[in-house]
């Protein structure tokens, strides 16, 4: 399982870093608790900096960057690394390129119009308002960034170093330990994947006269065209299951669903069904 998973993926994290535009008033704070009678420590006052509408678009393609992030890879572990099928790398490496020109975009935006932001909270702050929360606006582009970190896929055989034969058999096995809770999270992973989208489908055609986008379906066959790159173990389990998910559900016509009761009941019974193979059918609501 080790040496499969060094050949067929790599670990990557994913980093964003913005300029946080906001900021803790102390004086106020301690006035307010004051003022109220309440001790230290049991609130505190927070300004926000800059307008909404100035950081915004900064935390939208943050937030599809890590959808992004999470959909084309798997758990690996705590420390914010995750698993990167080779098969996947292209098209990660392309979506995380094009949020980055995204992202300088939003910076050549933003950079002219900093000042002016700042000058309009000035309005809004009044007398909450301190020149000194606002660094020079150099410092504050140096804030907003995005990283990512790859490393590969570690294995027992990379620890070629002068240990007791006790530590290094020690240190082994925790490397073979690791990858496989790593198999089996991205096993699991797919699957829970499958069964949220599954579950939904089931949920949404119980109804009566269910209201739904077309993303009920689409969403569903684009997570069955990525799985191949991300059943990174080869389990003929989980490709069975994405056939079966294919030809069973994903075929539906979303438009078809909308006008024809029948087949809803179809896809909704299709969908009870391979969750009641994969163990799943008493989690539907």
């Amino acid at each position: 399982m080790n040496n499969l998973l060094k050949s067929k993926a790599m670990l990557v994290s994913l980093s964003v870093h913005k300029f946080n535009p906001s900021k803790t008033d102390k004086r106020v704070t301690k006035d307010v608790l004051v003022a109220h009678g309440a001790a230290d420590k049991t609130g505190k006052f927070t300004k926000v900096l800059l307008p909404e509408e100035a950081v915004e678009p900064f935390s939208k393609v943050e937030s599809r960057l890590r959808i992004f992030h999470t959909t084309n890879t798997l758990p690996w572990d705590e420390d914010g690394m995750r698993v990167l099928p080779i098969d996947n790398f292209d098209s990660y490496k392309d979506g995380v390129k094009q949020a980055l020109a995204e992202w300088e975009t939003l910076k050549r935006a933003f950079r002219p119009e900093y000042e002016r932001w700042r000058d309009v909270q000035q309005i809004r702050l009044n007398g909450l308002f301190n020149p000194k929360d606002y660094p020079p606006v150099d410092k504050v582009m140096e804030k907003f960034a995005i990283e990512t970190r790859w490393l590969p896929m570690p294995d027992k055989e990379d620890f070629r170093v002068s240990l007791a034969a006790d530590a290094l058999s020690e240190l082994e096995q925790s490397v073979e330990d690791r990858v496989s809770r790593a198999a089996a999270a991205a096993r699991n992973d797919l699957y829970s994947r499958l069964a949220k989208r599954l579950e939904h489908i089931s949920s949404t055609f119980s109804k009566e006269e269910p209201r739904f986008h077309d993303t009920i379906i689409t969403n569903l066959r684009e997570l069955c065209r990525l799985i191949p790159s991300l059943n990174v173990t080869g389990d003929p389990e989980i490709e069975n299951l994405r056939i079966t998910v294919l030809e069973r559900v994903a075929q539906f016509d979303p438009d078809d669903l909308r006008e024809d009761e029948t087949k809803r009941s179809e896809a909704k019974q299709s969908a009870d069904d391979i969750l009641a193979s994969m163990g799943l059918l008493s989690s539907v609501g």
